[in-house]
C-alpha cells in the first residue's frame, strides 16, 4: 500500500514565462505536492525523526521555483518534482504548479501537473 502526504498552496513569486517582460516582472505561481511513500512506520512510532520534514518539502519547492528563470511551466514543474524527490525517501510526487493571474484575458490561472517516480 501506498501512503500520501501533501502540501497544498505553497505561494511563491518566481520568474517565469514566454517573454522577456514576463520573466523580469515576474509572477506569483502556487504549487501543490502530494509525495507518495510509506507511512507506516511514523503512524506507528509517533516520532518527528520517522516523519519526512514538510519544512524540507517546502523549502526544495521554493528553491525550485526561484533558482533560475524559465519560459515554461512544464519546466518549474520539472524542477520542482525532481527536487522534492531528491530530498525525501518518497517512491513518487505529484506536482501541480498554477500561474496565477497569466496574460489572458479572463483566465484566473494557467498550469501543470506532473507525476514523478524515484
Amino acid at each position: 500500500m501506498t501512503d500520501k502526504l501533501f502540501l497544498e498552496g505553497i505561494e511563491v513569486f518566481a520568474h517565469g514565462g514566454i517573454s522577456e517582460g514576463e520573466r523580469a516582472i515576474g509572477q506569483h505561481y502556487r504549487i501543490d505536492v502530494t509525495l507518495e511513500l510509506d507511512l507506516d512506520t511514523v503512524a506507528r512510532t509517533d516520532r518527528l525523526e520517522d516523519a519526512v520534514s514538510y519544512v524540507d518539502i517546502d523549502a526544495a519547492v521554493r528553491q525550485a521555483m526561484t533558482a533560475a528563470d524559465f519560459h515554461l511551466l512544464e519546466t518549474a514543474t520539472e524542477r520542482v518534482a525532481q527536487s522534492v524527490l531528491r530530498v525525501t525517501g518518497a517512491e513518487a510526487v505529484t506536482v501541480r504548479l498554477r500561474k496565477l493571474l497569466p496574460p489572458l484575458p479572463g483566465v484566473a490561472a494557467s498550469g501543470v501537473e506532473m507525476r514523478r517516480r524515484r
